[in-house]
């Protein structure tokens, strides 16, 4: 059996503002640098996941509530709720969505393995490499 190449690599390095997408580099101030949080957990701009891992996003401001959705799933997150809901099961975050220089940041591996990506972290480059 070969195992089929990813089709998408993202790379974050951390406190960056260039990502690399398919070994091309994305640079852009919309994207603040994303950040390892007091728990060792790295936090992205939501606008990441909407443009480069290519998920419908959407912000309820009256419920401070994110709702990411591709074809298969739906993650609910909210602004410092702990709790998560992935297709109506909820699960506990280790840390939660945060607002920060006015950029909503979400926990990137919970969202990016919920929508089918795998994580690996690269503790040399400080680099989270997403790829499905």
């Amino acid at each position: 059996l070969t195992q089929k190449k990813p089709q998408v690599v993202i790379r974050i390095p951390i406190g960056s503002q260039i990502f690399t997408v398919n070994d091309q580099e994305i640079s852009n101030v919309a994207y603040p640098p994303a950040f390892i949080d007091e728990n060792s957990i790295t936090m992205v701009p939501l606008r990441l996941i909407s443009d480069i891992i290519a998920a419908k996003v959407e912000w309820l401001p009256n419920t401070k509530e994110i709702v990411i959705s591709d074809d298969k799933r739906e993650i609910r997150l909210q602004i410092n709720n702990p709790k998560a809901i992935v297709n109506d099961v909820e699960y506990d975050l280790v840390s939660t969505p945060v607002v920060k220089n006015e950029r909503t940041y979400v926990p990137v591996k919970f969202v990016a393995e919920n929508l089918d990506f795998k994580s690996e972290w690269i503790p040399e480059t400080k680099t989270l490499v997403l790829s499905k």
